[in-house]
This record gives C-alpha cells, structure tokens and sequence, in this order.
C-alpha cells in the first residue's frame, strides 16, 4: 500500500541532476541536461526568494541601526 507521501518522495528524487538511475542500476544513467538543470533551478527560487527577503530586512535594520548610532554620536557632544 502506499501513501500519497511516499508518492511525493518517489516524485522529488527524481527532480533535477539525477545521481543514481531509477531502476536502481547504476550502468545506463540518463536525462536531458536542459530538463535536469531546470528543475534544480526551479527548485532553488523559493530558497533564493526567502534568502533576499532576509537580505532586505538585515540591510533595514542595518541603517535603523547606524541611524541610531549617529543620534548618539551628536547627543555625546
């Protein structure tokens, strides 16, 4: 019996730059590059859109921060 996890999982391993051949013989490892390099690059836009999000709140706080830092800076002279 399988679950529609177990479906998910079969699915994914088979996305992107394949390391082993379906069948689980190792001698006749095949796909098209094109195929290959797009699903690792489609699978990687979500990481890269959560990393640039985090990007642009660090560099906000950042100048919140520095901003902070000049107040200081005149309030101590």
């Amino acid at each position: 019996m399988s679950s529609s996890s177990e479906t998910s999982v079969v699915a994914s391993s088979n996305r992107g730059v394949p390391s082993k051949c379906i069948c689980g013989a190792g001698g006749h490892l095949f796909k098209w590059v094109e195929e290959a390099v797009y699903e690792e690059v489609e699978d990687a836009l979500p990481k890269v859109g959560l990393m640039a999000n985090k990007i642009v709140k660090t560099k906000s706080q950042v100048n919140e921060l520095t901003a902070a830092l000049l107040e200081l800076k005149e309030e101590a002279l």
